[in-house]
């Protein structure tokens, strides 16, 4: 079943080869992995709101300038790594074509430690063959099917 790309801004979530946890924010036009758009346990709709119930666990900074950030500090303070999708922010030439870390915890979650729910999104997801903590940018299109604002 062929899902339809959702144009709104969601959150998606991946782990990387550490098996860290990283929420992607869409701003409604960056890619999403075909398969988070599949999975039945969170809807993509109600990822944020999932992981936004998970305790506070550590202090988180801003790698970018957001007039709010409020949104990325708050899946920071969980652990999670934040990468947002900069470019609907940025003029065509300026434009990186990823998802770029604006939020790094102090202490990063774990997939083992998010809910059973969250972590079987995750097992339909990509798994990044990267380290989140040293990137600044991520393209999932080089690892897996996406769907876009396009599509």
């Amino acid at each position: 079943m062929k899902e339809n790309y959702p144009h709104s801004d969601y959150v998606w979530i991946a782990t990387d080869a550490g098996g860290i946890v990283g929420a992607f924010a869409t701003g409604g036009e960056g890619p999403i992995p075909a398969s988070v758009l599949q999975a039945t346990c969170v809807p993509i709709a109600q990822i944020e709101k999932q992981l936004l119930k998970l305790p506070v666990r550590c202090e988180a900074s801003m790698q970018r300038r957001y007039l709010k950030p409020d949104s990325f500090l708050a899946l920071g303070y969980r652990g999670l790594f934040v990468f947002d999708w900069s470019d609907v922010h940025r003029v065509s030439v300026d434009e990186i074509g990823a998802y770029e870390r604006v939020c790094i915890p102090s202490r990063p979650l774990l997939k083992s430690e998010l809910t059973p729910e969250l972590q079987q999104n995750l097992s339909v997801s990509v798994d990044f063959a990267v380290v989140f903590g040293t990137i600044t940018t991520v393209d999932p299109r080089t690892q897996t099917t996406c769907l876009g604002p396009n599509t």
